[in-house]
Formats: C-alpha cells, structure tokens, sequence
C-alpha cells in the first residue's frame, strides 16, 4: 500500500481549508439546531404543562 499522506498528514486529493470549512460549518449547524430543540422543549414545557 502506497503511503499518499504528506507532512502536515493531509493526503494529496484533500483539501485541508475546504475539509476544516465543512468541519466548522458542521460544528455551528450542530450548536444552533441544539439551541432551537431547548427553547422548543422550554415553550412545550411552559405551554402545555
């Protein structure tokens, strides 16, 4: 097997800037649905109970 990663780790077809934008897009997308599913939850809470 052929050893394609070069010294920062990345291999040659990857993107490292354009792999690091998903992964913090990722990461906000994850954070925002988070906080709608709480105040979703509090306003259930505080309606219907």
């Amino acid at each position: 097997m052929a050893d394609n990663t070069t010294n920062s780790g990345w291999r040659a077809e990857m993107d490292p800037a354009e792999h690091i934008g998903t992964y913090d897009a990722f990461l906000t997308g994850t954070k925002v649905a988070g906080v709608l599913i709480v105040i979703i939850l509090v306003g259930m809470a505080a309606f219907l109970l």
